[in-house]
C-alpha cells in the first residue's frame, strides 16, 4: 500500500529525495503510520514481513 504522492525529505540534501527510494533501499522495516493509526506508507522490507 503506496500512497498516492510519496513524501519529500526537504532540506537534508541539496534537493528533495523521494521517501520512498531512500526507505526502500534499508534492510530494516520501515513504515509510517497516520495519527488515527493507518498505514501511509511500508518499504520492502515492512512488505516482506507482513506479507
Amino acid at each position: 500500500m503506496h500512497p498516492a504522492a510519496p513524501p519529500l525529505i526537504s532540506g537534508l540534501f541539496s534537493k528533495p529525495v523521494e521517501c520512498a527510494a531512500a526507505f526502500n533501499d534499508l534492510p530494516d522495516a520501515v513504515i509510517f503510520l497516520s495519527r488515527h493509526r493507518r498505514v501511509l506508507y511500508l518499504n520492502r522490507a515492512a512488505e516482506v514481513l507482513t506479507g
